[in-house]
């Protein structure tokens, strides 16, 4: 990577500075981990656009991405990681008690555990694969990277948010990511992904008074939603109303109002965020 693509003219001190740490880093190993990535997010300056020509310099100089150091990969961490979620959360933060096997975080901690581990050759397959018109493999490549919003969660834990709704909130940047990821470019999604939850995290944090907190059962159904859509997009060019998603996600239209009006509140979010920027 050569070092005469950032000045101070163009991204400013702060983020000539960390340009200048993640040329050290790499120049050393060829390598790069999303712990020094992640960085970037916490620079006004650098914005997704200029965050995705790095990731383009980090490509073409051969650099490998490694994921989060610290994220638990045994349920050995993970049960570390909980008991540390507890420590840190407020009494009037907590939920109210629940016995062991029905705490919410150990129960979503649980299918963590059961994830594989996104290596860099299987992401260089899913980009090229879904470069070539297979959609179904966002699927699978969301589904690896789902440690990233735990991972970034972890990081603001005790900022008068609880764990699961940055974890919630997290999961939701992740899939619009993968809606809006140029698989064309073959750089790297978990970095590209790692830096726009980070952002959205950072963001919810610094605007508490507007933080859309949604209960686990409505984002899974948001979640659902956003899916089929982008298949009848595909497949028909318009998006199913509300009686076909009832019918095709087999569940109330209530709950379909519900998380409609769910994702509405964070589109509104998300672009007041970007009207500001």
């Amino acid at each position: 990577m050569k070092n005469d693509r950032m000045s101070n003219d163009t991204y400013g001190k702060e983020a000539e500075f960390l340009y200048n740490k993640l040329i050290s880093a790499v120049s050393v190993s060829e390598q790069v981990s999303l712990d020094e990535l992640r960085e970037f997010a916490k620079c006004p300056e650098i914005t997704e656009d200029k965050f995705v020509e790095i990731l383009r310099e980090i490509r073409d100089a051969g650099v490998r991405v490694l994921p989060y150091e610290d994220y638990p990969y045994r349920k050995k961490d993970f049960d570390e990681m909980l008991e540390k979620i507890r420590s840190v959360q407020s009494e009037n933060e907590r939920s109210t008690p629940l016995r062991k096997g029905d705490d919410p975080i150990r129960l979503y901690f649980k299918e963590m555990e059961e994830l594989p581990i996104l290596s860099g050759y299987d992401e260089s397959d899913l980009i090229f694969d879904i470069a070539d018109g297979d959609e179904d493999k966002k699927e699978s490549l969301i589904e690896y990277c789902m440690f990233i919003p735990v991972a970034v969660a972890f990081r603001y834990i005790g900022k008068n948010l609880l764990f699961s709704d940055l974890v919630q909130e997290g999961n939701m940047e992740l899939m619009a990511a993968a809606e809006e990821f140029d698989y064309s470019e073959n750089i790297s999604f978990i970095a590209y992904a790692a830096y726009r939850v980070e952002r959205k995290i950072i963001t919810l944090i610094d605007e508490q008074g507007e933080v859309v907190t949604l209960p686990s059962a409505v984002a899974e159904d948001a979640a659902k939603i956003i899916e089929e859509n982008r298949k009848s997009m595909k497949e028909n060019n318009r998006e199913l109303t509300d009686t076909e998603l009832s019918e095709v996600l087999n569940i109330p239209p209530e709950r379909v109002k519900a998380a409609k009006e769910a994702l509405e509140r964070c589109n509104s979010l998300n672009s007041g965020t970007a009207a500001e920027n």
